[in-house]
């Protein structure tokens, strides 16, 4: 079977940073596989994530979606893939958990 997300050497570093967070990180991804992304603080979970969302970009290696390049989707089709709830919003409003959870609709409005 597979993977559903798949990463191939993935390289990050930020640009105020001589040192790499990811440096050659490989990573497949099973439907329905239990997975746990642990690690001390800094260690590159966030930016792991980030990096899984298409919110930054990696310098080096590539990343699958169901067999397909992430290159190759639009924006709209991977808000509509994948989503991530935080474990803190920067930004206070007064929304209901409901509401939270159905701006993961917005891609398919």
């Amino acid at each position: 079977m597979a993977p559903l997300i798949q990463l191939q050497d993935i390289k990050f570093t930020y640009s105020d940073s001589r040192q790499s967070v990811l440096d050659g990180l490989t990573l497949d991804v099973h439907e329905r596989q239990p997975l746990a992304i642990l690690g001390p603080n800094g260690s590159g979970k966030t930016t792991l994530l980030h990096i899984i969302l298409g919110w930054l970009k990696p310098a080096k290696g590539s990343l699958h979606l169901n067999g397909k390049r992430f290159l190759d989707y639009s924006r709209r089709e991977l808000g509509q893939l994948l989503a991530l709830v935080p474990q803190n919003e920067p930004v206070s409003f007064e929304f209901s958990a409901l509401d939270y959870v159905l701006f993961g609709r917005a891609p398919y409005l």
